[in-house]
């Protein structure tokens, strides 16, 4: 008996200097937001209120092979069709017949299209093409999520989706440390900052995902700890099931 009362004591001690390692871990590795690595030349960082669409303006969302496009020609019903980008990047339009337009932007091909049917067919074409789904495109996830990877962005696809693409946030997620890497040219990338709690509860739109996004998601120091502590406790309770 006095020397299981003597283990019990001793496991308790081995128990609490396990706890203020771990407390002195996490306070050292728990990263300061407020004091973070200066960014690279090539890197811009901005607050999540700044509008998304406006760098997919700048750059315009490149057509790929399986992208569904809708092709309107104004007072001409006729010539109006959805259509799917084939794999060597070309679409078949009436009048026309085919046309690449792999790597064109959606500004770039109404203006392919008005030209080549204002040189035989139309005085004046007003064209519109609205991409329905884009499929060549992907995003990648990464960092506390359960299954990390590059997952294909088909149609409109939110922060939400996306994560949810990747199976969702795993148990030690900061749910506000959500990081989006966003290409902008010249290569540079603008940083995005969410919080997912505050998206979820609608005090904040759940943000639109772009080609090329890379999304991190951090992990929390103190779910860490917890987590690990939890583990620790479980296993000086029975450390026989660990065997």
């Amino acid at each position: 008996m006095s020397s299981r009362k003597r283990l019990s004591k001793g496991c308790r001690r081995i128990l609490c200097f396990l706890i203020i390692g771990l407390l002195a871990a996490c306070g050292a590795s728990t990263p300061s937001r407020e004091a973070t690595s200066p960014l690279p030349e090539s890197t811009t960082s901005t607050h999540s209120s700044l509008s998304p669409q406006a760098v997919e303006e700048k750059n315009g969302y490149r057509i790929g092979p399986s992208d569904l496009l809708q092709i309107d020609v104004f007072q001409v019903p006729e010539l109006s069709r959805a259509v799917r980008v084939s794999a060597e990047g070309v679409i078949s339009l009436p009048l026309i017949g085919a046309i690449q337009v792999n790597n064109l932007t959606s500004q770039e091909l109404e203006d392919l299209l008005g030209k080549r049917l204002r040189e035989k067919y139309l005085q004046d074409p007003q064209v519109s093409v609205f991409i329905e789904e884009y499929v060549s495109q992907r995003v990648t996830v990464e960092g506390a999520v359960e299954k990390p990877g590059i997952y294909p962005i088909q149609g409109r696809t939110t922060l939400l989706q996306a994560l949810a693409s990747a199976e969702g946030v795993n148990k030690v997620a900061d749910l506000e440390g959500i990081k989006l890497f966003r290409p902008t040219g010249n290569n540079t990338k603008q940083i995005l900052y969410y919080n997912i709690e505050a998206i979820r509860e609608g005090v904040v739109p759940d943000p639109k995902i772009y080609a090329d996004d890379i999304i991190v998601v951090e992990e929390s120091g103190t779910k860490v700890f917890f987590d690990e502590l939890s583990n620790y406790v479980r296993f000086f309770a029975n450390p026989f099931i660990f065997f």
